[in-house]
This record gives structure tokens, sequence and C-alpha cells, in this order.
């Protein structure tokens, strides 16, 4: 029987090694344990290689993409806050030209954060195919507190809403007889973002109860509705235009600050990033608003107030029109 046996063992010798088991413990002859314990250490170590591997994957699935995005954000953002303090100018500099412009807010010359940051494209606010992040660096300039006629209230106290319904070469005609000029999209996004390189002008997360979205927009009227540098309505209100054109043509220019026409609750058109555009011939509607932008070494602007400001009892000193 025990010939049997072994020729039956030559005979398996390709088997599996739990079959090889099987017979050695069929024999009279002494037991020899080596194979046994290589196959056990074998399947401890493919148990512990799959339970490793379950781990890893686990883990991966905790990982959340928002946070993630958010930490290559902060390598970006920091980069431009290194540049940003390389070029801040002095306590006393900046004493000598905030202020010197009535109306209007200084932002200093040197680095900031333009297009969509990773956390914006993963929250779906804008296309993995829309402008990545990059960093620019910009003279210095002054820019509109508030869209025009840039003042909170008249000559008599009352509100005064943004001029809208105008026309890109109206709205260019009004900066210039102001003295002033429109913005270019990136001073106007420079001014939004602020020194830490929000998406909104007051933060990362879209607020609808800070800034008025609707046809009720005041001037200055939302004290939430600014940025650090202190310019208001940027994440409401009426959109914006600007002097740049877009990529895509020269007749068409950069509008910044909101939805086109209809009142929208959506975040995606506030962001300070967002471009949207309008052609230069368009009949503006009342969504569409303007700022202006004012380089420093520019001259002394004149002693003019715009006729949105003024009331019947006022002396006519002239009109943007």
């Amino acid at each position: 029987m025990s010939s049997d046996l072994n020729n039956e063992k030559d005979n398996n010798s390709t088997n599996t090694s739990e079959t090889a088991e099987i017979f050695f413990t069929d024999t009279a002859q002494p037991e020899d344990h080596t194979e046994n314990k290589n196959v056990f250490f074998g399947m401890c170590f493919l148990g512990g290689f799959i339970f490793a591997i379950g781990v890893a994957g686990m883990m991966t699935d905790k990982i959340d993409p928002l946070k993630e995005a958010q930490a290559k954000d902060v390598k970006i953002r920091n980069q431009v806050s290194e540049l940003i303090s390389e070029d801040k100018p002095s306590a006393s500099e900046l004493n000598d030209v905030k202020d010197k412009r009535k109306g209007m807010v200084y932002i200093p010359a040197g680095a900031m954060l333009t297009g969509n940051l990773n956390q914006e494209i993963q929250q779906e606010m804008a296309s993995a195919f829309d402008k990545r992040p990059s960093i620019k660096k910009l003279k210095a300039f002054y820019i509109d507190k508030y869209e025009y006629p840039n003042a909170m209230t008249k000559s008599d106290g009352s509100e005064v809403s943004p001029v809208t319904g105008v026309s890109y070469f109206r709205a260019k005609n009004a900066c210039k007889k102001m003295g002033k000029r429109l913005c270019t999209s990136l001073e106007w996004e420079k001014a939004c973002r602020g020194s830490e390189s929000l998406i909104f002008s007051y933060g990362d997360s879209f607020d609808a109860t800070k800034c008025t979205l609707d046809g009720n927009y005041k001037l200055g009227k939302d004290q939430d509705c600014k940025n650090a540098n202190g310019v208001y309505g940027m994440s409401g209100g009426p959109r914006e235009w600007t002097s740049s054109n877009t990529k895509e043509s020269t007749s068409r220019k950069i509008v910044k600050g909101g939805p086109p026409v209809s009142v929208s609750a959506s975040p995606e058109e506030y962001r300070c990033g967002f471009d949207g555009s309008e052609s230069r011939l368009y009949i503006a509607d009342d969504r569409l608003s303007f700022r202006c932008c004012l380089s420093v070494d520019a001259p002394e602007l004149p002693d003019i107030i715009p006729a949105e400001l003024r009331v019947a009892t006022d002396e006519d000193t002239g009109s943007p029109e």
C-alpha cells in the first residue's frame, strides 16, 4: 500500500500544495512540515498584501477632492503673497498716495492672481478647460470705490443707483470726461481679489445675502459687499464694462462682475476671475454698468459733478453724456 501511495504521490507531483499536503497526512511516514510552513507563510504574505491594498484603497476613498484642490490653491496663493510682499510700499509711501484721488482706492503695484483656482473647478464654478491660475504683475493704479457715478448719496442725501443700460462707448466717454479711463480686466480682477487672492470680493464662498443682486442695488448700501481694499459691489449689483478685448475678437469687450440680463443667484458669474463679454456695439441692458480707473501718474482730475448726482437746485457743472 505504501508503494501505491508513493506512486500516486509521484503522479500528482504537479498538483497544488493543498493536494500534496493531504497525501502526506495519510502516510505512515514521519511528517515533514517544511512545505506546510512555506504554504502558511505564503498565505500570510498574500493575506497581508491584500489587506494593505484594501487599507490603501480605503484611504484613497477618504481623500476629499475639494480639500486636495484647496491645498493646491494655498501653494499658489502663498507664491502670490510672497511676491506682493516684495513690492509692498512702505507706510509713508502708501500714505502719500492712497487718498490722493477723491472717491478712488489705491491699488499698489505688484503681483496678482488671475484665472480660475483649482477649487473653483472642483466646485464646478469653472470648467477644467477655462483659464488656469497664473500670476501677473501690474503697475499701481486707482479704481472707483463704487460703480458710476461713484458716490453713495446725491447732494440732497438720497441714495444713488448705478448708471445702467450703458453702451461701451458711453462708458468710455463718461470716464474720459471725469479725467479717468475704463479699467482693464486685469485691474478690475486685481482690485476684486485683494491681496488674499479671493474667489469673490468678500471671500471664497458665495453668499447671496452679502450683496444685492437685483435692481434694488444701491451704491455703497451693502456694507458686506466689499473687499479688503474697500471697493464695493464687485460681486454683486450690475456687471461692468472693461477696456480689454477678448482673445477671440477685438470687437468684443470683457465684462466683469455679474450675469447678463437676468438676475442669477448662482455663484459662477459673480467670481472675480469670471470673464463675460459683449460686443462693443451692444446696445446695453439694465444689468450693465461700469466704473473708472486712473493711472498713478495721471494729471489732476477736473472738478465735475456727474449729472446723476445733481438735484434740481444744483448748479449745472456738466454731464457725462
